[in-house]
């Protein structure tokens, strides 16, 4: 039965009590597909899993993934912030501590737990509070270490009191230990924030000392390495994955290894062709098994020789994941896991074969791209990253098919430009390898006559723009594409992808940070490259179609790091910390927004009816958006509910939709749209709507028959229930 039919009948699968089974995370019809999972810790045998997913907040499971149990509300600190990274110090994962990523250190949102996640405390010593880097010593739980930027600090009482440790500036510093009982461990440190060099350090006396052992500052003759992992095997070899950029800005990756304590270093080629890698750790069960991850095909190689041979492990792993970024395993041993584009893999038996698990209900982060045909959500849980869905009448979402063939060929997801009927165009990025350690980049338009079922060979553009800065312009008469190469120059299309015409670069020392455009002018918001608080924003256009130079707007100088652009018929609105509007002479200060004094990546802001209303959702409050009716100059909050049990703590994209009158939000959970007429109901809290079929979680579970099921419609229709036991046996 293929989806389509499936969606309409509505047939969800659940487990019967007679299995006493738990409902699987896996079963609903969320559109982002997957979630991000950031990082995650387990105990020993694998049961326990505590992880993070972006934008969708922190996860505990005890029976491997079976079902999952939100955390965010146990945190001291509920501002939607999530664990960047997770500490554990026992086999039974009593121990943990979430590391929290913040823009706004004044939070402190740095928490612990002594029982498994159940209960989380945050720390007294504000110094431990911030963002950092954290090692237990498995054998010593009470000895903990801390780093950040110029602070290195210890504990000897279980993280209750700190001391500062001197000889080192190990920035944001990830630490391994080669053995769990004699008290040795390594660190390293980058360049920049205080630290003027890439060095590795090593202490053979639970942290009080440390000493250095190698420099690779200058590794290959680069102006800048910096350290991506640190790992030691029990051979004594110390393994590590660099970044370099040379003196051209042109980075690379190299997985090195040293047998002789950093002495001499030896690149190793473990991935196939060119691929980069990410992380690199010895089974503590198996010795000399040693696993790599990066971008490959399966995301994942293996070797059972310290390194000696390799082979791109595919036997569980699906071939089109094309990357896989953490290791994880307990420090006592036990099952090793994985993150990925595509999910979770667990392996039993050392990285031989694998497996997915199951993950929390939640979806994926991803943006939104409205066209007047269709709305396409690009995805990070998904490889191809896009899905499409025609109105009207609205259907459900329908899965791009992946236009690049995996092979030994890496990939960036494609980027949606345009639909027109049944045909798609498509942005995409390839990386092909040129020899055993380079690879060269190639940039394509595909073209799909059949809404993206099946692809036609791409073209060669022959320039590289950076995806992030990648602008289409629909109207009724005039399509134009137009993005920003990596030497910052602007190219703009006029004929669908086919060719594209280069204009004049930005002038030296501004960066682009977002491109828009309507139909005389293609706009670039640019940064200063100045650093928080004297941050200096300003905007250029360049005339369409005949323009030479860049005509620059006045500077806008901020302290958030991030705003946004958006031309209308009356003039050009800026928002950040305030709402401004460039009436074609001069900036007029509209007045502050609820994003003021919010130093943070993740807040969204859409206009509406040619800017005379605003929409913003702000990153420290999860139940409230704001509204403004008259341009930003004064703004109220607006309460809101989500379609979906678990609400996320980001709106990740916001989009106004001018075909539709509709407001669409992607948030960490889900895609989800508003009717825009809802914004003038006054005193009426704005209910989101899902963007596909979406079914919530079961209560009690395992149920019975007095057991709640409690579901999401597109529209009003007949629903069929069917419940299966584990077997796949139906009981009703």
């Amino acid at each position: 039965m293929d989806r389509r039919h499936r969606l309409l009948v509505l047939s969800f699968l659940f487990a019967a009590l007679a299995a006493a089974p738990h409902l699987h995370a896996d079963w609903n019809f969320l559109p982002a597909g997957r979630p991000y999972v950031r990082t995650l810790v387990t105990d020993s045998a694998g049961q326990r899993i505590v992880l993070s997913c972006q934008l969708a907040g922190m996860w505990r499971t005890e029976n491997g993934g079976a079902d999952w149990e939100a955390l965010n509300s146990r945190f001291v600190i509920q501002n939607g912030y999530t664990a960047k990274g997770w500490t554990v110090a026992d086999a039974d994962a009593d121990t943990l501590i979430a590391d929290f990523f913040s823009y706004a250190p004044v939070f402190n949102p740095n928490h612990f737990s002594m029982d498994g996640g159940l209960t989380w405390q945050t720390f007294a010593d504000g110094r431990v509070g911030e963002s950092g880097g954290f090692f237990i010593f498995p054998n010593h739980t009470h000895v903990w270490l801390y780093s950040r930027e110029n602070v290195f600090l210890r504990s000897t009482d279980g993280g209750a009191n700190w001391t500062s440790i001197s000889g080192m500036t190990p920035f944001n510093a990830r630490f391994t230990a080669p053995e769990l009982l004699n008290g040795s461990v390594f660190a390293r440190e980058n360049m920049g924030e205080g630290a003027t060099a890439t060095r590795i350090f090593r202490s053979n006396d639970y942290g009080q000392s440390w000493e250095p052992i190698a420099d690779l500052s200058d590794y290959r003759g680069a102006m800048r390495v910096d350290f991506y992992d640190i790992s030691s095997a029990s051979d004594g070899s110390l393994w590590v994955v660099i970044e370099t950029e040379s003196w051209e800005y042109y980075t690379e990756r190299f997985l090195l290894r040293s047998v002789n304590s950093g002495e001499t270093w030896e690149e190793i080629h473990a991935l196939p062709g060119a691929s980069w890698a990410i992380e690199v750790e010895e089974d503590r069960d198996a010795q000399g098994v040693i696993l790599v991850t990066g971008d490959c095909p399966g995301g994942v190689a293996r070797s059972t020789d310290y390194g000696q041979t390799w082979a791109n492990n595919l036997n569980g792993l699906p071939p089109e994941q094309d990357i896989a970024f953490e290791i994880h395993q307990n420090p006592f041993g036990g099952a090793i896991f994985v993150t990925s584009n595509t999910g979770v893999y667990r392996s039993d038996d050392h990285g031989s074969s694998w497996e997915a698990i199951g993950l929390p209900p939640v979806g994926s982060t991803g943006e939104l791209h409205v066209l007047p045909e269709a709305v396409f959500q690009h995805s990070s849980g998904e490889v191809f990253g896009g899905q499409w869905q025609l109105e009207s009448p609205f259907t459900e979402w329908a899965d791009i098919s992946n236009p690049v063939s995996v092979g030994d060929t890496n990939y960036y997801p494609s980027q949606i430009l345009y639909k027109h009927a049944d045909t798609l165009i498509a942005y995409t990025v390839r990386y092909f390898p040129l020899d055993s350690v380079n690879r060269i980049r190639q940039d394509f338009m595909y073209r799909s006559y059949d809404n993206g079922v099946q692809w036609v060979a791409g073209q060669e553009l022959g320039i590289s723009l950076d995806q992030n800065l990648i602008h289409s312009l629909s109207t009724p008469t005039l399509t134009r594409f137009a993005g920003f190469a990596q030497n910052q120059s602007l190219y703009v299309s006029r004929n669908l992808g086919r060719i594209w015409d280069a204009y004049e670069s930005l002038p030296d020392g501004w960066t682009p940070q977002q491109l828009a455009q309507d139909a005389n002018y293609v706009y670039a918001l640019a940064d200063s490259n100045i650093w928080y608080p004297n941050r200096g924003l300003k905007v250029f256009r360049m005339p369409m179609p005949s323009g030479t130079d860049w005509e620059p707007f006045e500077m806008v100088v901020t302290g958030n790091r991030r705003a946004h652009i958006f031309p209308t018929t009356a003039g050009l609105y800026l928002i950040c910390d305030t709402a401004r509007f460039w009436d074609g002479t001069e900036w007029e200060v509209l007045g502050a927004t609820p994003v003021a004094g919010s130093w943070h990546g993740f807040w969204a802001v859409t206009l509406v009816e040619n800017g005379s209303m605003a929409f913003v959702a702000t990153p420290g409050d999860v139940r409230t958006l704001y509204l403004s009716e008259d341009s930003g100059r004064t703004w109220f909050p607006r309460h809101y509910s989500l379609p979906f049990e678990s609400q996320a703590g980001y709106f990740y994209d916001l989009d106004y939709d001018t075909y539709r009158e509709r407001l669409w939000a992607m948030t960490g959970v889900g895609a989800c749209w508003l009717d825009v007429a809802e914004l003038v109901v006054p005193d009426r809290p704005l209910q989101f709507k899902p963007a596909d079929y979406t079914i919530l979680s079961v209560y009690p579970n395992p149920f019975n028959d007095q057991a709640r099921v409690r579901f999401d419609l597109l529209k009003s229709e007949r629903v069929e229930i069917t419940l299966y036991d584990l077997t796949g046996r139906r009981v009703r």
